[in-house]
């Protein structure tokens, strides 16, 4: 699996810039962290270095959810977030 969080300021056109962290780390917001579970384990030892690409755009029929593509080793999984 892998665990994914973000960082976001808000500050375009705001009199007060707001700041917060989804991360583990930091206070609870309706947010929260996802886990992105891997149909196909990776084996990996410690020191390995994975390299890989995340993609995130809107979900064209709910604006309100994300699609989330990454990819692995040459593996690719689509996610959907709502």
């Amino acid at each position: 699996a892998i665990s994914g969080h973000f960082d976001i300021l808000f500050e375009k056109n705001c009199s007060n810039k707001v700041m917060f962290s989804t991360g583990p780390r930091s206070p609870q917001t309706h947010w929260k962290q996802a886990v992105f579970l891997l149909e196909q384990p990776i084996k990996v030892k410690k020191g390995d270095i994975l390299q890989g690409k995340i993609a995130c755009c809107k979900n064209r029929k709910d604006p309100r959810s994300l699609m989330i593509t990454i990819s692995i080793n040459n593996v690719k999984q689509t996610y959907s977030l709502q």
